[in-house]
């Protein structure tokens, strides 16, 4: 027996659990052999496993060129809290038209801090209104009184008008109304569609495009 285990040489261990060593090395029992040869196919078979997975994850980084990764980290990159892409978030500030009655015009705010510009629905989209906040300012005779801030969209051609949206709020000692809300679906707007208010209103409107093909 000394003879036929003279070549011997114990195995070198990762895990330096006593349990572990001893199993393997077969000192927790006489059955030496059976133990040596299961421990080195355990070891063969993690060895095997970090070798195929080390080549197939080099081929598919060297199949795809850094563009595609980089297209496909933008792509999968987190929305924003509605679920939409940043560049299609809006944020208009509307107030009543010198000209026209009732008529909001409103500018684009941009996240650069660029100066806004005037804004309608681009064509093969719609918008989808999310938050409102408006501020009607009466002067301190108004102070107490009820304020209703209405939003309607008009069609031109039909002359037609759709109630969208409405708001309530008592004005101040200085006669100001003004209310922040959130609404739980939004309404959309169409473009060719002209947004009315109260005259004397200001107001902030958020939302996101939405692309209609």
């Amino acid at each position: 027996m000394r003879e036929s285990l003279q070549g011997y040489r114990r195995p070198v261990f990762l895990n330096t659990h006593p349990q572990t060593k001893r199993a393997c090395s077969g000192e927790a029992s006489g059955l030496r052999d059976r133990r040596e040869v299961s421990c080195l196919n355990r070891k063969e078979g993690v060895i095997v496993t970090i070798v195929v997975l080390a080549a197939f994850t080099t081929g598919v980084f060297a199949s795809t060129s850094a563009s595609q990764v980089l297209n496909v980290f933008v792509t999968n990159f987190p929305k924003t809290h509605v679920g939409q892409d940043p560049a299609s978030v809006v944020t208009l500030r509307c107030q009543g038209s010198p000209v026209i009655a009732r008529q909001l015009f409103c500018t684009r705010s941009h996240s650069d801090g660029t100066l806004p510009e005037n804004f309608t629905v681009p064509v093969g989209t719609v918008l989808v209104v999310t938050d409102v906040s408006w501020r009607i300012d009466r002067g301190r005779e108004y102070a107490g009184n009820s304020t209703i801030f209405t939003l309607e969209l008009r069609q031109q051609l039909s002359n037609h008008r759709s109630l969208v949206f409405i708001s309530y709020q008592v004005a101040d000692v200085d006669g100001v109304a003004f209310k922040d809300e959130h609404l739980t679906t939004g309404f959309v707007v169409s473009p060719g569609v002209t947004m009315e208010a109260p005259s004397d209103a200001l107001a902030i409107l958020y939302g996101y495009l939405v692309n209609t093909g």
